[in-house]
């Protein structure tokens, strides 16, 4: 048998080793879990912040300069694009399909319905567009189509699935030249009904 000072000191390493192991574990946990927090501010931050490496479409906003070179016979058409909600939406496969509002205002002397109403979208399809709805007022028109039209656009997955993308829905009119006829549009030309997208998805600014 063995004395109790004996089973005393033998059994103090054990213990300490006991201590030891406790106090590595809790720097372990310690160290953990300041990485999970770490870690939880960069994501945290990366979806607060817009990033995309979606390419804009090439496109020339006309300035003063241009306009002066244009002359006084360009007739400015104000458009403007409601939103209603995208009956379809698939990132992964680049294809959306939107049910919207399109609507054009200008002076019924300077230029005719016919050719107003020619517009069309790049890289899209239309699938439906509704007959005019025209209301006028002395020599001013105003006139409204509701549409439904495919767009296919380019996004760029090369930080799946850590992306965010840029749609860019581009109206055109390819029967004039815009020495012809230019489209004019404001700060609240472009609308969207809801800001509730798919799932999966936050819908974030709008600009024209």
């Amino acid at each position: 048998m063995k004395s109790a000072s004996s089973a005393a000191v033998q059994g103090a390493p054990a213990g300490f080793r006991r201590f030891f192991d406790i106090r590595q574990t809790s720097v372990k946990g310690t160290l953990l879990g300041m990485l999970v927090i770490y870690l939880l501010i960069i994501f945290g931050y990366a979806l607060r912040q817009f990033n995309t490496t979606d390419v804009m479409p090439p496109l020339k906003p006309i300035n003063t300069e241009a306009l002066k070179q244009m002359g006084p016979f360009t007739v400015r058409v104000k458009t403007g694009m409601f939103i209603k909600h995208f009956p379809v939406f698939e990132v992964s496969k680049n294809t959306f399909q939107v049910d919207a509002i399109i609507w054009f205002e200008f002076n019924g002397d300077e230029m005719n319905l016919d050719t107003v109403e020619r517009f069309s979208f790049d890289n899209g399809k239309m699938v439906y567009k509704s007959p005019p709805e025209i209301k006028v007022t002395g020599t001013n028109i105003f006139v409204r189509y509701n549409v439904i039209f495919e767009l296919k656009t380019n996004l760029q997955f090369h930080r799946f699935p850590l992306e965010d993308h840029r749609l860019a829905i581009m109206m055109a009119n390819e029967f004039v030249t815009p020495d012809e006829m230019i489209f004019v549009v404001g700060a609240s030309s472009f609308e969207l009904f809801s800001k509730e997208a798919p799932a999966g998805w936050n819908f974030g600014d709008l600009s024209v």
